[in-house]
C-alpha cells in the first residue's frame, strides 16, 4: 500500500472515529414484574441539593436541564399511551445526572511512509474527555420499589449551543425509552 493510500484510509479512519460520539444505552427491569399494568405516572419530587461545590455540580443542578430532560421525558411517556397523573399514578418517574473524565487512548500502530525502513514510528492518540450520564428510573407508586432502569451516556462537548443540548436530550431519552416497556426475549 502506498503511503498517499495509507494517509487517506488514516484521515478517514479519525474522522470517523472523532466525529461519531455515539449515545451507549444499558438497561435493567424486574423481569418478574407485569409491565402492562403501569399506565400513568408522576414525577418524583427532587430533593434540594446542597450549593453547587464545582462548576461540573453545578451544570448538572441546572432548573433549565432539569425542564428539558421532564419535557423530554413526558413527551416520550405520552406518545407511548401514558398519562401525567399527578393524584394517583401507578409509577413514579425519577433521573439521575452524572459526569466522568475519561481518557481514550488509541494505538494506530507504526506509520508507514517514505522512511529508510518503511515506516515513521508508533502512533498512539490521547484523547481526554467527559463523560455524560443520565438514569432514568421507574418506581411502582403503591410498592415503592424501581421496576425499570435505563442509562444512556455520551461524551459531552462542554461548548455546545442550546439548540444541540437540546438535540441530545431528546436523542437519548428517545433511545432510552425505545426500551420501554421492555420485550421479553
Amino acid at each position: 500500500m502506498n503511503a498517499s493510500v495509507s494517509i487517506v484510509l488514516w484521515f478517514s479512519l479519525v474522522c470517523l472515529l472523532g466525529c461519531s460520539s455515539s449515545i451507549t444505552y444499558n438497561y435493567d427491569w424486574d423481569h418478574d414484574e407485569d409491565l402492562t399494568k403501569y399506565s400513568s405516572f408522576a414525577w418524583m419530587a427532587v430533593p434540594q441539593a446542597p450549593p453547587a461545590g464545582d462548576i461540573k455540580t453545578a451544570r448538572q443542578q441546572s432548573d433549565l436541564l432539569d425542564k428539558r430532560i421532564r419535557r423530554a421525558v413526558t413527551s416520550q411517556l405520552e406518545a407511548r399511551g401514558h398519562k401525567q397523573d399527578d393524584v394517583n399514578p401507578t409509577f413514579v418517574v425519577a433521573y439521575h445526572l452524572g459526569s466522568e473524565d475519561k481518557v481514550s487512548v488509541t494505538d494506530w500502530g507504526y506509520r508507514y511512509g517514505p522512511g529508510p525502513w518503511g515506516y515513521y514510528g508508533h502512533d498512539i492518540d490521547v484523547r481526554q474527555y467527559t463523560q455524560g450520564t443520565v438514569v432514568l428510573d421507574f418506581i411502582d407508586a403503591s410498592t415503592k420499589q424501581l421496576f425499570w432502569r435505563g442509562e444512556a451516556s455520551k461524551a459531552i462537548d462542554q461548548n455546545a449551543s442550546q439548540e444541540e443540548v437540546d438535540q441530545v436530550i431528546n436523542e437519548a431519552v428517545a433511545g432510552l425509552l425505545r426500551n420501554w416497556p421492555p420485550e421479553e426475549k
